[in-house]
């Protein structure tokens, strides 16, 4: 009889344990799939986005194309202006880089 009662208790601890899991398993089931789902949206986002931006460099290398030697010579224009300008800031550099030196120099 005592073994008997100890069977119960048993399987009444066991029952409640599987209703327990079974409860655990299903509310991490339906988080995962809330989870999934939003993994599934963004995914379908970023790929709208990529057709998106093939489509806009696709029309990019057609204008280029079409209107690329207006652009070039705008551009090389532009290029030799800022090459004129950068003829004389790189000795004042220099020689700033060179007070900096000394200054440490002397520091030391």
């Amino acid at each position: 009889m005592d073994t008997l009662i100890h069977a119960d208790i048993f399987f009444f601890i066991t029952a409640i344990a599987v209703i327990m899991l079974s409860i655990g398993g299903a509310v991490v089931i339906f988080y995962l799939v809330r989870i999934l789902r939003r993994v599934d949206e963004i995914s379908e986002k970023v790929q709208s986005e990529t057709d998106e931006m093939m489509r806009d460099v696709k029309d990019f290398r057609a204008t280029m194309r079409s209107e690329g030697i207006k652009l070039k010579t705008i551009f090389d224009v532009f290029i030799g202006f800022l090459k004129k300008a950068k003829i004389g800031k790189p000795k004042r550099i220099l020689s700033r880089i060179a007070k900096i030196k000394n200054e440490l120099i002397k520091e030391d």
